[in-house]
């Protein structure tokens, strides 16, 4: 995930700096005809890329997504098995320091995925510009020298930012999609069935005393 957020920086940068390669490209030609293929190389260049970036993306996602979903599964037992432990500990106890960090180790690792499945799809989110649903790789494209740009260049750009607004999603399981979003109401559902396990509990020692 961090390499797809890597290749999604570095096409954006690509993007932006697109005008200035072809400056230097027309500084360098010997002849229009030259221009037009060193050009056109610039622009094939980062149409694949783009493609290359979502296919990459969505193999990750095919590949890695059921080890996803079963870390996630046995990382929320654990974590509902670990609170229900601290309920039944002293706060000032060692052991409950020792489950309130394993806690925070548990929990760490659930995060880590939910927070890079979420940056990867920050970068291709749907972003409000000029009231013009775009999205980075969109901004990129409008930030960029674009007036200068011939007309089937600009068409170009418009396919790359009509495929960019599908933002890319790493999913656990194809169930869930990894985003801090998720990560807070995986944390909320454990903790009211933490939270309604205990006053179960608690009522029925109450009535069987």
């Amino acid at each position: 995930m961090i390499q797809i957020c890597a290749q999604l920086d570095i096409l954006c940068y690509r993007t932006r700096t697109l005008p200035e390669s072809l400056r230097e490209a027309w500084k360098y030609s010997n002849s229009k005809e030259n221009f037009k293929m060193r050009e056109r190389q610039l622009i094939r260049e980062i149409v694949y890329h783009h493609r290359y970036v979502y296919r990459f993306a969505e193999r990750i996602n095919m590949v890695f997504t059921l080890m996803i979903f079963v870390q996630f599964s046995i990382s929320s037992t654990v974590l509902c098995l670990s609170i229900y432990k601290m309920l039944t500990k002293n706060l000032l106890s060692l052991d409950f320091a020792y489950n309130l960090s394993y806690l925070g180790c548990m929990l760490m690792q659930i995060y880590l995925y939910c927070w890079f499945g979420n940056e990867v799809t920050l970068k291709v989110s749907h972003l409000k510009i000029l009231e013009l649903l775009n999205t980075e790789i969109g901004s990129a494209v409008y930030e960029m020298d674009w007036p200068m740009l011939p007309v089937d260049l600009m068409k170009t750009f418009l396919v790359i930012i009509t495929r960019s607004m599908r933002p890319i999603k790493i999913t656990s399981g194809y169930v869930l999609t990894l985003s801090n979003e998720s990560f807070m109401k995986v944390n909320e559902m454990r903790y009211g069935d933490i939270k309604k396990y205990h006053c179960t509990n608690t009522q029925v020692v109450s009535i069987m005393t």
